[in-house]
């Protein structure tokens, strides 16, 4: 059973969200986030889409370095990054605080893990730019 759910990240935590338009218009969209429970990023298995803006990566930057650590029950066998703007870059961790096993992913490459994607990062994003 294919299920899809396109996310916005929030500090902590992630919160359901209709469509990645649910960002204010104020706000600049930085990265889309892929996430896939089947191998090769493939949608024919579960999959989620996690939206970031620019005011909530200003408030997640200074207390987790951009480190976001993916739900639980949630196995993340493959992810890619489906945006990425404004000088931001995303990279995906076998561990929940971005240390272990980073693998940097370029816009729609997708990246593997023989475990489980447990965090991402979004870094190096400049927040100013529109």
């Amino acid at each position: 059973m294919k299920t899809l759910a396109i996310l916005t990240s929030l500090l902590f935590g992630l919160v359901p969200s209709a469509t990645a338009a649910s960002i204010p218009a104020s706000e600049t969209v930085l990265t889309i986030t892929c996430l896939y429970t089947g191998a090769q990023c493939a949608q024919d298995e579960s999959y989620w889409f996690i939206t970031t803006g620019t005011a909530t990566w200003n408030s997640f930057l200074s207390k987790t370095s951009g480190c976001q650590p993916v739900n639980a029950t949630w196995e993340i066998s493959s992810a890619k990054a489906g945006y990425l703007g404004n000088g931001c870059t995303l990279s995906f961790y076998t561990d929940t605080n971005c240390k272990e096993n980073g693998v940097r992913s370029r816009l729609d490459e997708c990246v593997t893990s023989s475990t489980a994607w447990k965090s991402f990062a979004i870094r190096d994003c400049d927040a100013t730019k529109d």
